[in-house]
């Protein structure tokens, strides 16, 4: 028996092995990397139908704040500043996600829009500007700005 050969074929066939192995792990990279963006996305949808439902339940306070805050008693124009800051949170948690390559362009771009027709009405802007240095600067800057590309 050739031992000089049996290495070289258990040597070929360790290299197979890994090779194998490797390409295996980076399938199940990728597929693991899909499902948290997956779950990622999902759990964003879920804080938007949240928000909404806030929305939803105070409309006419909404409705009325959207144009000026100032026609609201202190107790409305509290709940406001409340319903803006955690519209505020979801789309910050969206814009996190964002940096993290986790949701994908088209997805934080449509926050964007969002955000860009909210910030038009003049009570959000009243309220915004008093909350805004609530969150990192990064973020304000970057909705301040218009960036849509805050992951670079």
């Amino acid at each position: 028996m050739n031992w000089d050969a049996v290495a070289a074929v258990s040597e070929a066939l360790g290299a197979v092995g890994v090779i194998v192995t490797v390409v295996y792990l980076a399938l199940q990279i990728r597929q693991n990397t899909k499902s948290i963006q997956g779950s990622t996305e999902q759990a964003l949808m879920n804080a938007e139908v949240t928000v909404f439902g806030l929305f939803a339940e105070h409309a006419s306070v909404v409705r009325r704040a959207a144009d000026s805050v100032v026609e609201l008693d202190p107790d409305e124009e509290a709940l406001y500043e409340y319903l803006v800051g955690a519209e505020m949170s979801q789309l910050y948690g969206a814009f996190v996600q964002y940096q993290r390559k986790l949701i994908p362009e088209s997805v934080w771009n449509a926050y964007l829009s969002s955000w860009t027709e909210n910030h038009k009405k003049p009570g959000f802007q009243r309220v915004w500007s008093r909350i805004q240095t609530s969150w990192p600067i990064e973020f304000a800057e970057c909705l301040e700005t218009g960036l849509d590309n805050p992951a670079g």
